[in-house]
């Protein structure tokens, strides 16, 4: 098609041309005459950029934009990327189904959590969840990040339970408590369940072999034997819920 233009705007240029030179050549001569020649090269070269404009014009609109230039590897690595990308997609909306049931759970059992638990959690935990409930939170795992914010803070208040974490542990737990609030709830689910949890169940295994031992004699008024018991009890509780080796 835009050989056939072009063919019909040069034929109609060239024509101009002649037409024009044939007419410069009948006409009457003047004072001062242009050559005939000049007259035509000129009007000859507009005519051949016009139709360079055109053309430009015609593939601007022809053309679609231009894509990217592939990156190094070809079509074999774009594929690649995609499927990377679509993994890294699924992976993430797996991962926030999974913050969410875990959110919408807890909040669930939170209640039932601190009745079962009156005796190993800070009297302050019961308070803590009946506030929650009167506040307004986003969605349910905001609600459930600031819920589990306040109850790991209040647990390690008291100086016995941090007794139960290894040092590494000790040391990650310092750290979250000295973030601002909003990192704290950031953070509070991946504690809550890797410190937090952990400690307690390590706390009432000590608690329990306290009893079974109450209940036998061995536990009677303090001394270095009993102590020495008591830490045994506490390292091997250590070691079977928090996966703390021995020196």
């Amino acid at each position: 098609m835009f050989k056939f233009f072009r063919g019909m705007f040069l034929f109609g240029a060239f024509s101009l041309v002649s037409t024009a030179a044939q007419a410069d050549t009948n006409a009457a001569p003047t004072s001062n005459p242009a050559p005939a020649s000049e007259s035509v090269e000129q009007r000859l070269v507009a005519a051949l950029r016009r139709e360079e404009e055109l053309r430009a014009e015609l593939d601007r609109h022809r053309k679609p934009n231009p894509s990217p230039e592939p990156k190094s590897g070809g079509h074999d690595e774009d594929l690649r990327i995609k499927v990377r990308k679509d993994q890294e997609t699924q992976e993430e909306k797996g991962k926030q189904t999974r913050e969410i049931e875990r959110a919408l759970g807890f909040n669930m059992r939170m209640h039932s959590f601190a009745s079962d638990n009156k005796d190993l959690l800070p009297a302050e935990v019961g308070a803590i969840i009946a506030q929650a409930d009167k506040e307004t939170y986003d969605n349910a795992t905001a609600k459930a990040s600031a819920v589990k914010s306040a109850i790991i803070q209040s647990y390690f208040s008291v100086e016995g339970n941090m007794d139960a974490l290894t040092p590494a542990q000790r040391v990650t737990l310092d750290d979250y408590l000295k973030l601002t609030k909003t990192a704290k709830e950031a953070k509070a689910a991946d504690i809550y369940e890797n410190i937090f949890e952990p400690a307690l169940e390590t706390i009432r295994k000590i608690k329990k072999a306290e009893e079974v031992g109450r209940s036998r004699g061995a536990f009677g008024a303090d001394s270095k034997g009993t102590t020495a018991y008591k830490d045994k009890l506490v390292a091997l509780a250590r070691k079977t819920h928090l996966g703390e080796r021995t020196a």
